[in-house]
């Protein structure tokens, strides 16, 4: 029973050692396919649920290429590529890469850092968006229209003096629609009002161009009146010596 005990374990543990795996280095052409994926499904970009689905698309996309990694090693590669790009550690980027592997995978990096800044911007969550738009529906629909003329805008010192916080004003009331057409109102009206002043800019430029021109034809005129006037004192005075 012993002997048995100690085969199996034995056999368990040649088992095992059988299963490790030879570590895997990446090469520059690796980091290239990797960084290609990673920019095609763009993990940085999608919903927070989606971000591990994301990833395994990104080791599936490698593995058809002829890279056996999973997900995670994929992930931890390419923080360490980008980490290495926003720290300007050039040294590791050329490590066995040649001048054009090294452009291709910088220029890689490049879009991919700008993709996941782009990302991290902050942005209205769904169930945000849906709950602000239901109560805007809401006040719409029970207030009463605003005469957008007639909408003015209080700063902060004008309701500094009323101490009771029931007397201040509830903007969550003020129709969203009437404000709207305001603001709409608002921008037709500097829309218009730009579009005036640059029209006088353009007939401003066109008449300046015009005097110019006449100017310049003025002076060409009398340059040769000056000319025809200097030419005839030369002959007369030739005409008097020969004389």
């Amino acid at each position: 029973m012993i002997e048995e005990e100690v085969t199996l374990t034995h056999e368990k543990t040649r088992t095992v050692g059988t299963v490790r795996k030879r570590q895997f280095r990446f090469s520059a052409k690796d980091d290239i396919t990797l960084l290609t994926q990673v920019l095609a499904y763009n993990p940085y970009s999608v919903n927070y649920k989606e971000i591990g689905n994301t990833w395994h698309a990104v080791a599936n996309g490698v593995r058809e290429n002829g890279l056996d990694i999973d997900a995670t090693r994929c992930k931890r590669r390419t923080d360490l590529l980008l980490t290495y790009y926003k720290e300007g550690n050039t040294e590791h980027l050329r490590k066995n890469a040649n001048e054009g592997e090294y452009q291709e995978k910088e220029n890689l990096l490049s879009q991919l850092a700008a993709a996941k800044v782009e990302s991290e911007e902050p942005t209205v969550t769904p169930k945000r968006s849906k709950k602000r738009k239901n109560n805007n529906s809401e006040s719409v629909a029970t207030l009463p229209l605003l005469d957008a003329g007639s909408f003015t805008v209080r700063n902060t010192h004008d309701i500094s003096h009323l101490g009771n916080k029931k007397q201040l004003v509830d903007l969550g009331s003020v129709d969203c629609g009437s404000l709207l057409e305001f603001l709409n109102k608002k921008i037709d009206v500097e829309a218009e009002s730009r579009r005036v002043e640059m029209q006088n800019l353009k007939e401003r430029l066109e008449f300046d161009r015009e005097r110019w021109n006449v100017e310049r034809e003025d002076i060409r005129m009398l340059v040769q009146q000056n000319q025809l006037l200097l030419q005839h004192l030369i002959n007369t005075i030739k005409t008097g010596q020969d004389v």
